[in-house]
């Protein structure tokens, strides 16, 4: 059997999800994600959706992750993450201080120990995530990609 990496086949015809689950709501605050994960971190407070990240590529996603900040109290948050034209995750909830979700990899927190994990999400022609804050609190997005 040959071994054949996801890079070498990203955009020939491997099929993209129809849905992501949004995840548990983790003991991580949103803001905290990028210092485990690195990646890209972007925060609104706004109440409307707007583009975090916008692709027409192939590649992979490898982190998505969202929460409230490290104050808030009852923060809410809306995210949608669509693939090659299929909306795939529509995510819509609240976070208290220390909370997130990460539907693509993970995030494991104590007091003495992290670790995270890659999720390998292929997008064969484009990649959308937008997401919205409550008006009130910050709500934090962080994730990361690479392109084939």
């Amino acid at each position: 059997m040959t071994d054949v990496s996801l890079s070498s086949v990203v955009g020939r015809g491997i099929s993209p999800p129809t849905a992501l689950f949004a995840g548990a709501t983790s003991g991580t605050p949103g803001q905290s994600l990028i210092t485990y994960v690195g990646g890209t971190e972007t925060s609104r407070t706004t109440a409307s959706l707007a583009n975090a990240l916008s692709l027409t590529s192939s590649g992979v996603l490898t982190f998505l992750g969202y929460g409230s900040g490290s104050n808030a109290l009852g923060a809410g948050v809306e995210v949608k993450v669509t693939i090659d034209g299929t909306e795939v995750l529509d995510d819509t909830g609240t976070f208290n201080a220390t909370e997130s979700r990460c539907p693509v990899g993970s995030v494991y927190d104590n007091a003495s120990n992290s670790a995270t994990t890659n999720g390998q999400i292929v997008f064969n022609e484009s990649l959308l995530i937008e997401f919205a804050g409550d008006g009130v609190d910050p709500i934090y997005l962080t994730y990361d990609y690479y392109l084939t």
